[in-house]
């Protein structure tokens, strides 16, 4: 025959064991879903830090006028903002994020740009580049600094306490 005690005592450890396990699967599935949302933020992060780097070299090469080697071979990634998008509803990002995000991406095109034109007229040689070369010298440091500039308004954005994000 069964003891009613022994009964009651195996169904409450049955019934800890299921709260138990529906508790750690919802803490594993928050955990989870954290991860699945840092992970983009983290890539973008490492390619924003990426891009300063350069933006700082572009900055402190056309100071010096030693941007022949540095501006020919290198430019800003832009794979963030494919990353950025396609995880848009992920990312929640507050509306100052998103909208820095999305400067720095422009910022970056545009200084791939003329990074890409000063190849160019390095290649094509008609005449004295000297003056076309200073000009172009001038606007990748203007624009490396603008983008330095946006990279710190864009780290800054995550700080700021909002309680409207942007979907």
């Amino acid at each position: 025959m069964v003891n009613i005690e022994d009964a009651a005592v195996g169904g409450g450890l049955v019934l800890l064991g299921f709260f138990m396990n529906a508790a750690w699967e919802a803490f594993k599935d928050k955990r989870e879903k954290i991860e699945i949302r840092e992970r983009p933020q983290t890539n973008i992060q490492l390619e924003q830090n990426d891009n300063l780097a350069k933006c700082h070299g572009f900055v402190r090469g056309a100071s010096e006028s030693r941007l022949s080697g540095l501006a020919s071979t290198i430019s800003l990634s832009t794979r963030f903002w494919d990353l950025a998008v396609s995880n848009w509803p992920m990312l929640k990002l507050r509306t100052e994020s998103a909208d820095a995000l999305t400067l720095l991406h422009l910022k970056a095109e545009s200084l791939n740009e003329i990074l890409r034109l000063r190849r160019q007229v390095q290649v094509i040689t008609l005449g004295d580049q000297t003056e076309t070369l200073a000009e172009l010298r001038e606007q990748i440091r203007t624009l490396s600094a603008s983008y330095i500039e946006s990279h710190e308004k864009w780290l800054a954005s995550f700080k700021m306490p909002s309680s409207k994000n942007r979907s």
